[in-house]
């Protein structure tokens, strides 16, 4: 087993690093089929800008609300299923240490030692509750996020969807058209590959996969702007 530092902390880092490459990912590829979607539609480099700023903005606000509202439902349905725990561990204790019992048991626990560490488990209310979370339940109460937390890192990673609204500062249309999905593309990549080291997969295939992702999402939102733009002309 590991030490309960080490399982808050792996717990902690895993949901950083969906929450992280999630943000990332959505605010990129977000952005970049707007402009690229109203680029495709019009050539006025300020309705293009307006419309990537509003889209941004408003895909960090949604995800951000979406991510807290979520955990929060989630950290109260498990911390009522605890609430129903302990009131198991107070009314029916009889019943919940020979669950306890049977949760070692099935690690291969028995005799003498099986009984000192059900005796030292039952002796402590906390202990016995974290036991009982973890053995009966899956629930780690450590691991609980916090809904703020996550709300937080949605938002600050989702702002990297900025990168395809540069080139537009800068540049004409066309030319930003090119810049802004290559370096969409170059940090999609990079998310990826970034991905990959913390979670000991292949990072050209966790590079590519991303990449691939906002390729096609830019090419979509390129070619619907297009048709509209077209439709409309005639």
């Amino acid at each position: 087993m590991l030490p309960r530092a080490e399982e808050r902390f792996l717990g902690i880092e895993a949901r950083s690093i969906r929450e992280i490459i999630f943000g990332i990912e959505d605010g990129l590829i977000t952005t970049l089929s707007v402009v690229l979607g109203v680029s495709g539609a019009v050539a006025d480099r300020g309705i293009i800008i307006v419309a990537g700023i509003a889209a941004l903005i408003a895909e960090a606000i949604s995800m951000s609300a979406g991510a807290y509202l979520s955990t929060k439902s989630q950290r109260e349905f498990f911390e009522r299923k605890l609430r129903d725990e302990l009131d198991e561990i107070r009314h029916k204790p009889h019943e919940e240490k020979d669950e306890i019992r049977q949760i070692y048991e099935a690690k291969g626990f028995t005799g003498d030692q099986l009984d000192a560490i059900v005796e030292q488990i039952t002796s402590d209310r906390r202990l016995w509750l974290r036991e009982m979370a973890a053995g009966e339940l899956g629930l780690i109460p450590e691991r609980f996020e916090n809904p703020v937390r996550a709300a937080s890192i949605f938002l600050v990673s989702s702002m990297v969807g900025v990168i395809p609204l540069l080139p537009y500062l800068l540049l004409d249309v066309a030319n930003s058209i090119i810049a802004a999905t290559i370096s969409t593309i170059i940090v999609l990549f990079a998310a990826g590959a970034l991905k990959s080291k913390l979670t000991k997969t292949n990072w050209l295939k966790s590079g590519s996969e991303m990449m691939a992702i906002g390729m096609l999402a830019g090419i979509l939102g390129y070619l619907v702007g297009t048709a509209l733009r077209v439709s409309a002309i005639h």
